[in-house]
């Protein structure tokens, strides 16, 4: 998180960022190939959700710089357990989606 303030000014850093940012998303993507297969799921619904869950962690991490409040962030990783469970027991249509943009895999990493 603390990189992302200056990629939008720094092109040199940028560039030398960006593929090691889509490396780790690359392995990611990876990880969440091999869970699905564990629980017979479809790879392309397990990348979607973990891939959210990622988002969420990350802006979680974000708001705890200035929110202190357990109950408030625990509430959110409960639904965030249940929506899961639902997407990989009844899919999410994702087959019936556009696949997202490098546009909106990089908006969800600066959210």
């Amino acid at each position: 998180m603390e990189y992302l303030p200056e990629m939008p000014h720094n092109a040199l850093y940028k560039t030398r960022l960006v593929p090691v940012i889509q490396g780790f998303h690359s392995a990611l993507n990876e990880i969440w190939a091999v869970i699905s297969r564990r629980y017979d799921a479809d790879p392309k619904h397990a990348e979607v959700a973990l891939n959210a869950k990622m988002c969420l962690f990350r802006r979680m991490l974000a708001q705890t710089i200035v929110r202190s409040d357990t109950d408030y962030f625990a509430e959110r990783l409960s639904m965030w357990r249940h929506l899961k469970r639902q997407m990989f027991v009844h899919g999410m249509g994702v087959e019936n989606s556009p696949r997202s943009t490098n546009t909106e895999e990089k908006s969800c990493l600066l959210n």
